[in-house]
């Protein structure tokens, strides 16, 4: 796919649903994550780091508010997998569950492409996404978030549990 070929879905708008698999082979529908505020990441595999000031921030605030975040929010972490084929496929598997068990969040592959093309996002890039409860998106960046919105962001889940 082509750069520019999709226009990244917008703020305010239903998510698209969306299907991917982890490293181990589980599958995770958007569907069963309704009633909980999804905070996510769809990165290319040489992209993410380009959002890790954002992901530590995350990380923090998350265990900060344990109590409320353990039963209200989703941390999903889905990486463009398309360029896998068979014969690298287990190797990209093998690097979703060491990955998940030195972040502690869950990855996922998009194996596929359509969660990429359901949301409209851009090539070789970082996408951070935040999606209420009610499957509505509330924030989506494609990019560096600058740490000036960090603040906002967590207001914005804060809020968002709570509802």
């Amino acid at each position: 796919m082509a750069s520019g070929a999709f226009a990244l879905v917008a703020a305010g708008s239903r998510s698209p649903g969306f299907n991917v698999t982890d490293g181990n082979d589980n599958a995770l529908d958007s569907n069963s994550l309704r009633g909980k505020v999804i905070v996510g990441f769809y990165e290319d595999r040489d992209r993410i780091e380009k959002n890790t000031p954002l992901k530590n921030m995350l990380k923090d605030y998350y265990n900060d508010n344990l109590a409320v975040s353990a039963k209200n929010v989703f941390m999903l972490s889905v990486i463009d997998a398309t360029p896998a084929n068979f014969i690298t496929r287990p190797i990209w598997k093998r690097t979703f569950i060491k990955n998940t068990e030195l972040n502690k969040v869950s990855v996922y592959g998009d194996w596929d492409g359509s969660m990429k093309t359901a949301f409209g996002i851009p090539d070789d890039e970082s996408t951070f996404m935040i999606i209420d409860k009610k499957g509505v998106i509330r924030y989506i960046c494609s990019g560096k978030v600058p740490e000036k919105y960090f603040a906002g962001i967590k207001e914005l889940i804060g809020r968002l549990c709570l509802e």
